[in-house]
């Protein structure tokens, strides 16, 4: 039997754990610089750090692990209204499982459990190179809609870079958690979906990796950075053509650039996630500065990027500008539940935003 009813899915279990991190790592698509996640030792260990909140389907064939799919439980806000959501999250498919149905089986039973547990609202992200995801869905059912893009910039880190006069940046204290989180939240705001945002959120990566950038006094830009290879480490696949091409060009004059080595393919990328990105209204310059102060800090302790993911359409998204990086683009892939289709709608393509340390 080598068709789709070979295909068994079940819940994960410890004796998977080598396999899936197998597919994690060789697992990747098309992209500017195509990566693959490398979660050895524990392949659970990254998700049940976000709390318990996570389901593993694995697919099998013939009694071999061929595929599989994680989905994250968390809490959006929908224009100020809490909705439990399902994140799709890492999937992957073995090459020899390609073509037997395994991701579409793996979906419906994600979405299955999602729906048992009141879950209103699925989201995932899809590469815009990538276009198989969104072919599959738009193909297969009409109740998707797909989000404003988000452009996710890997800055590469080695560079020092100025920081504009009358902005003074520093590391966060405890005493300042509050102003944070208020600010975080006003930025976030913004936008037609957003996840909550607390205190512990914020802790998550220690409060020495939280900066802010304060004008007389007051915060008015923060971001956070969570170095998280001890959990996970991105590996590279392959790059594309003008990227290899740039790759040799940037690592032919790292003694000029003062950027780390790019890693040849099947090598690590050593990257830092960059968080709860959050300016005042109308101080994207103060986000700009930060980001570039932050990038300085980093400069030099053996990371090669730092990454970034904003909706395009924020103000913030600009703060990148003028720094060596690459790009990719992502679609928000969202399934509502029927009653809240028309809030997701109300102002055209729903923007939002996304934190990728959680991805």
């Amino acid at each position: 039997m080598n068709g789709p009813k070979s295909v068994i899915v079940r819940a994960w279990q410890p004796s998977d754990n080598d396999a899936l991190i197998r597919i994690a790592r060789t697992a990747s698509f098309p992209a500017r610089v195509r990566l693959g996640i490398d979660r050895a030792p524990d392949f659970a260990a990254f998700s049940q750090s976000a709390g318990d909140g996570f389901d593993i389907l694995v697919a099998e064939v013939r009694g071999q692990v061929a595929g599989f799919l994680e989905t994250r439980r968390l809490t959006f806000l929908l224009r100020g209204r809490p909705v439990p959501t399902s994140y799709f999250a890492l999937a992957g498919v073995e090459r020899g499982g390609r073509g037997l149905g395994i991701y579409p089986r793996l979906i419906a039973e994600a979405e299955l459990r999602s729906r048992a547990a009141g879950v209103r609202l699925g989201l995932g992200l899809a590469n815009v190179r990538n276009p198989r995801v969104t072919r599959f869905f738009a193909a297969n059912r009409d109740d998707i809609i797909l989000g404003r893009r988000i452009v996710v910039s890997s800055i590469l880190l080695g560079p020092r870079h100025l920081v504009r006069r009358g902005i003074a940046c520093d590391r966060a204290t405890p005493m300042d958690l509050p102003a944070i989180l208020e600010l975080v939240k006003r930025s976030y705001s913004r936008h037609v979906l957003a996840p909550v945002v607390d205190e512990a959120g914020l802790m998550a990566a220690g409060t020495e990796n939280l900066a802010v950038a304060r004008d007389g006094g007051s915060i008015v830009a923060t971001l956070g950075i969570w170095d998280q290879r001890a959990l996970r480490r991105v590996m590279v696949a392959g790059y594309g053509h003008i990227e290899v091409w740039l790759r040799r060009l940037l690592n032919s004059a790292t003694a000029l650039t003062s950027l780390a080595r790019l890693p040849a393919p099947g090598e690590e990328l050593r990257v830092l996630h960059a968080t709860y990105a959050a300016a005042e209204p109308e101080r994207g310059d103060a986000l700009a500065g930060l980001l570039r102060w932050v990038c300085n800090r980093c400069a030099g302790q053996g990371y090669h990027a730092l990454l970034l993911g904003l909706p395009e359409d924020d103000p913030l998204a600009a703060a990148t500008r003028g720094l060596w990086q690459f790009r990719n683009v992502d679609l928000p892939v969202l399934v509502p539940h029927p009653d809240i289709r028309h809030a997701l709608l109300e102002a055209g393509t729903p923007s939002v935003r996304f934190e990728y340390a959680l991805a």
